[in-house]
């Protein structure tokens, strides 16, 4: 499935590849949060927690090389499903919405750390071994996993009481 984790090589010894990686993750992270916008990172938060759901509770018999391929593929069907269902208009998430920068970079910061959290989950473990310890720690749903889990959900939390706070 995810052959060119192998394949990969990156030509910086030790803990300076790990640190890299994350510097591009929280870079692009930013990036793609902002082309996004605030409402739709809720809204693919939303996706990834219900397609984890479904894969963990409803379907059962998945080959462990498939499962990654699945959650993906769940997640964008509920993203692009969801706004066009009751659910939106709920939600108030129709449209890109704004949020501050802080907003959308923890926003975006905590939704792919979620979806990475569970691409690791559902990974089998041939292509783990690949990842510097640092990285299997940081995702995986083992260790920091709960954080990754409850971090959108505090986030929302924390930010709607900004909100109603600057509405007053």
């Amino acid at each position: 499935m995810f052959d060119f984790v192998k394949n990969f090589n990156f030509p910086v010894p030790g803990n300076y590849w790990d640190i890299f990686l994350i510097a591009i993750f929280m870079a692009a992270a930013f990036i793609y949060g902002y082309a996004i916008g605030k409402n739709r990172i809720l809204l693919l938060i939303i996706s990834t927690y219900l397609s984890a759901v479904l894969i963990e509770f409803v379907i059962w018999d998945i080959p462990g090389d498939t499962r990654g391929y699945i959650f993906l593929a769940l997640t964008a069907l509920f993203f692009f499903a969801l706004p066009h269902s009751a659910f939106s208009s709920a939600l108030k998430i129709k449209k890109k919405g704004r949020g501050t920068i802080w907003q959308i970079l923890f926003f975006s910061i905590a939704q792919l750390g979620l979806l990475a959290a569970f691409l690791f989950y559902y990974l089998p473990e041939s292509y783990l071994a690949e990842f510097s310890p640092l990285i299997r720690k940081v995702f995986s749903l083992n260790d920091w996993g709960f954080g990754w889990m409850i971090a959108p959900l505090i986030l929302a939390c924390i930010f709607k009481r900004g909100l109603k706070k600057e509405e007053k």
